[in-house]
């Protein structure tokens, strides 16, 4: 079991957790980014397994890639990715559930702050939806792919 991760306290408690659980013996460590995994060599993995890791990586075609590189031939990917573009609120009188129209002026002034803090379009977290996830995974070399999109967007309730 190879756990990889950019931060070093989770790797830390992982580390202690497969300590705890008497499995060191079968877990190696590396402090790398998901679009860097060099310190794994070519086709030595089986599996690889993530959840919530691609809104954090801008070079998102480059994380697919390492997956594909590392894989072994025959050797499947897991990924589980929150598709934020869902939850992206357009509406000027709201913002996070709140009426803000009454403070209309000020709610304007904040979401042109979020708006150039994360723009959609360009923002790590933001700017891919499920199309892009099989576009690059098709273009890493990935021959069969298999998507399940699970979608629920809801709105919260009004609030004072």
């Amino acid at each position: 079991m190879i756990f990889s991760d950019i931060s070093r306290d989770l790797l830390d408690l992982d580390e202690a957790l497969a300590r705890q659980m008497g499995v060191m013996d079968r877990c190696r460590f590396i402090h790398a980014p998901a679009d860097d995994l060099s310190a794994i060599g070519d086709a030595t993995v089986d599996a690889v397994t993530t959840r919530s890791v691609l809104i954090y990586v801008a070079d998102k075609q480059g994380y697919f890639n390492e997956m594909g590189r590392v894989l072994r031939p025959g050797g499947h990917v897991s990924l589980f990715e929150p598709i934020n573009r869902y939850s992206y609120d357009e509406d000027p009188n709201r913002f996070w559930g709140f009426d803000v129209s009454p403070v209309q002026d000020i709610a304007e002034k904040i979401h042109s702050v979020y708006a150039q803090r994360q723009p959609i379009d360009s923002d790590q977290m933001m700017n891919f939806d499920e199309r892009n996830l099989l576009a690059f995974a098709e273009r890493a070399g990935f021959a069969e792919r298999h998507l399940e999109l699970h979608v629920d967007i809801t709105r919260w309730p009004p609030r004072p």
